[in-house]
């Protein structure tokens, strides 16, 4: 049985908005290349995902390319 979504970020997702919010936009990589740590492009990445499935990131697509950026402002979360 899945998990409900929580509310919070866990420790991981907001190290990953928090590099959202200061660059405004970015790909996984540019993400990836900033958290402590050195983790995985793919463990990023299912992140990224899990933050889009709660409504906190967007993404638009150009080329092959995506652009994650904040789906709320910082001060709401």
């Amino acid at each position: 049985m899945a998990r409900k979504p929580s509310k919070g970020f866990t420790d991981r997702e907001l190290e990953i908005m928090n590099v959202v919010w200061q660059m405004g936009e970015a790909t996984v990589k540019e993400i990836q290349q900033r958290l402590p740590g050195d983790p995985h492009y793919n463990s990023v990445l299912t992140i990224i995902r899990v933050l889009e499935r709660k409504g906190r990131l967007v993404h638009r697509v150009e080329g092959k390319t995506y652009f994650y950026r904040a789906g709320e402002s910082e001060e709401k979360s």
